[in-house]
């Protein structure tokens, strides 16, 4: 397991937690078009939001960290 020796259970800050809804309601905005997809037989809608989920979720992690590291040096 990699830890950096840092632990904290703060809340995230107000720029970090706008990304984290913003993460939120697009992946599951996707799932509902995914399943709307898969009911209609529709391959490619399905896979398009399989795709964009994850063109949210992996540079959203980052920008999300980045953000709540600057928040926790801050003390915000």
């Amino acid at each position: 397991m990699l830890t950096t020796g840092i632990s904290t259970n703060r809340v995230p800050g107000p720029r970090s937690l706008i990304v984290l809804v913003v993460m939120g309601i697009v992946v599951l905005t996707m799932v509902f078009v995914s399943g709307l997809a898969v009911n209609a037989d529709s391959t490619e809608w399905a896979l398009m939001a399989g795709t964009v989920s994850f063109l949210v979720m992996f540079p959203g992690g980052y920008v999300y960290d980045h953000f709540y590291g600057q928040e926790l040096r801050r003390g915000v």
